[in-house]
């Protein structure tokens, strides 16, 4: 004869039972979250590796011929509003050129107060054709680098020249300009291709920007997108100084050899203590790029090298980092 459980024992079967049934339920609950975790983060990596190769076939474009990858490249670190482009909210923003091989190199025989660039009549005719009008440049001599655009040209028997402003790279003229524009007589002039790379961060959008008429505006076919759902965009560049061996140091820190990947007293070129004590913008071997990318997960927080704190209460952050030296740099060592 079979015997019933008792009150007691029927309790326990029930407490058992429920125990086992929450725990299941837990680990159901946990599986979910963990395998929604992992699809987020293999989406923004997948995302991010093809902004990646994007950003890497651009940075192996960077220079050519006289143009030195530190006459091509400006970065805005942390940088500030500026039109025509969005409020960058703690991300960086660069601005990149390539030298235009279509086009020889033009020589100036003289420069004029008002901004003109002068050019042999017959040697430099090329040089002040329509070829060169409406373009950017590049101009360099010995210690100095510029970039202008070419607003306009003059071109006769007896006279070649041609008229510049500023350009969309033109921020980099801070670094290395003569006193005088005069100064600019015996220099090289390259056409390039400028491109600005930058965050847009309320709608996590990493676009380039050629500014093709010159007038900071953002026209049609002129704005391209990069990558999706990017919550952050940092930029580091690398300097082969101490010593010069052909290696970009890199520990993290404001001791190694990579500018804008820490935050510290000594993270500059030229200050004493710092791994870019002995620096300048001629040692210019390599640039880094940072990316924050956002899958759809339950929320997380990150930060990405000297870039501010970013949280999101849906997005799992994933950070990568890609360095590339460029091409040319082998020439300069």
């Amino acid at each position: 004869m079979t015997q019933g459980l008792s009150l007691i024992e029927a309790l326990l079967a029930t407490g058992v039972m429920m125990a086992i049934l929450f725990s299941s339920a837990d680990f159901i609950t946990f599986y979910v979250k963990k395998n929604r975790e992992l699809r987020a983060i293999t989406e923004s990596k997948v995302e991010m590796q093809m902004v990646r190769d994007y950003l890497r076939v651009a940075a192996n474009q960077v220079g050519g011929g006289t143009v030195r990858p530190w006459m091509a490249v400006w970065v805005e670190n942390n940088c500030a509003l500026r039109v025509p482009f969005p409020a960058c909210n703690g991300s960086d923003r660069v601005t990149m050129a390539s030298r235009d091989f279509n086009l020889n190199t033009c020589f100036v025989t003289s420069a004029t107060v008002g901004n003109t660039l002068n050019f042999d009549p017959v040697a430099g005719v090329n040089c002040c054709s329509n070829t060169h009008f409406q373009k950017p440049i590049v101009v360099s001599k010995t210690g100095y680098w510029a970039q202008f655009f070419v607003d306009a040209v003059v071109s006769t028997p007896l006279t070649c020249s041609v008229h510049v402003v500023n350009g969309q790279g033109s921020g980099i003229n801070a670094q290395a300009s003569p006193p005088r524009f005069t100064d600019w007589g015996g220099a090289s002039v390259d056409v390039i291709e400028v491109s600005t790379y930058y965050l847009n961060t309320v709608t996590h959008e990493l676009r380039v920007f050629t500014d093709l008429n010159n007038n900071s505006v953002i026209d049609p076919n002129e704005d391209q997108l990069i990558g999706a759902n990017i919550y952050d965009f940092q930029i580091v560049l690398g300097y082969d100084a101490a010593p010069t061996d052909g290696i970009v140091s890199d520990s993290g820190t404001q001791a190694d050899e990579w500018l804008f990947n820490f935050t510290g007293p000594q993270e500059a070129l030229g200050v004493a203590g710092g791994g870019l004590a002995t620096a300048n913008f001629t040692n210019l071997r390599a640039i880094g790029f940072g990316l924050m990318s956002g899958g759809s997960a339950l929320g997380g927080s990150a930060t990405l090298l000297n870039g501010p704190l970013r949280t999101d209460p849906k997005m799992k952050l994933v950070t990568a980092v890609e360095k590339i030296y460029f091409q040319s740099s082998l020439y300069f060592q």
